[in-house]
């Protein structure tokens, strides 16, 4: 289930779903990459299939190398935390990386990869302070440096529908719908 691609400009696609596994009945995360020249690689895990994960969604940069985000519930915490990895081009896979706090449960995260494969992610996450509504960042470089959280915008009520586009030069937008102001909201940067 929870099926979603990515292409680049040169026709390499990235796949990722969520499956439950007939071992352990918790839902794991996987991913693919199909390469412009038609070589399937392997399927990869990208979770550990030990607790409850959401909707995952995956980008891929111009030379084919594929991040990935997902929601995971922490076993000791107990709150969903946005999780990213990366597959390199040649198939190798990174390390997991918890991208969100550890405060509060985390929604609609997403990715957005640039050409070089600098990777962006987005997430809607509450104020430590307030409890109100924010919307959060963080980049991972192609070379696997996390940079630290960004508030990308603090609200009054939940946004919804929150979208997250990377150009190939690395500037994105994040959207969403401001439900308390009955409006569109955007942010662009970086």
């Amino acid at each position: 289930t929870g099926t979603q691609l990515a292409l680049n400009p040169r026709g390499d696609a990235a796949f990722t779903w969520t499956r439950t596994d007939a071992l352990t009945g918790h839902d794991v995360i996987e991913g693919r990459v199909l390469t412009d020249d038609d070589v399937l690689k392997k399927t990869v895990k990208l979770s550990a299939g030990t607790t409850e994960v959401g909707a995952s969604e995956v980008d891929i940069s111009n030379a084919g190398a594929a991040v990935f985000a997902w929601t995971q519930k922490s076993a000791t915490l107990g709150k969903s935390q946005l999780l990213g990895r990366s597959l390199s081009a040649t198939g190798t896979l990174g390390r997991t990386q918890t991208l969100s706090g550890t405060a509060n449960d985390v929604f609609e995260g997403h990715v957005g990869v640039s050409g070089t494969g600098d990777a962006l992610f987005v997430w809607q996450d509450k104020d430590a302070t307030t409890g109100k509504p924010v919307v959060q960042s963080r980049a991972l470089t192609a070379a696997g440096a996390l940079r630290p959280a960004v508030r990308v915008a603090a609200l009054e009520s939940e946004p919804f529908g929150l979208q997250l586009e990377v150009a190939g030069n690395g500037k994105a937008a994040a959207l969403w719908l401001n439900g308390g102001l009955k409006r569109i909201e955007a942010s662009f940067g970086p």
